[in-house]
């Protein structure tokens, strides 16, 4: 893999991509922020979101990256979470 973006809010409390174990990492709200020149040259650009990163974002930005040339994307899911929260009582009915 030749480079990383990361989708995740500026808001988003997660732990921030260490970049130093990265040969090139990016983050990204939307498409918007995406540069392609950021990229230019990596053969293999590798896409990353969180569990709250809305899935027509994802989208946007896999559009954004057919920028760079002919695309190939392929899912891989490394761990399914089954912890739910339930809503704080102050707002459950």
């Amino acid at each position: 893999m030749d480079s990383v973006v990361v989708i995740r809010s500026d808001t988003d409390s997660g732990p921030r991509p260490d970049s130093a174990v990265m040969i090139s990492s990016t983050t990204a709200g939307g498409a918007e922020d995406i540069r392609l020149d950021w990229l230019a040259g990596a053969s293999v650009v590798g896409l990353t979101a969180g569990a709250s990163a809305p899935p027509a974002v994802v989208d946007e930005i896999i559009t954004a990256l057919s920028g760079l040339g002919p695309l190939s994307v392929s899912e891989r899911i490394t761990t399914t979470e089954s912890i739910r929260f339930g809503l704080p009582k102050e707002v459950r009915h």
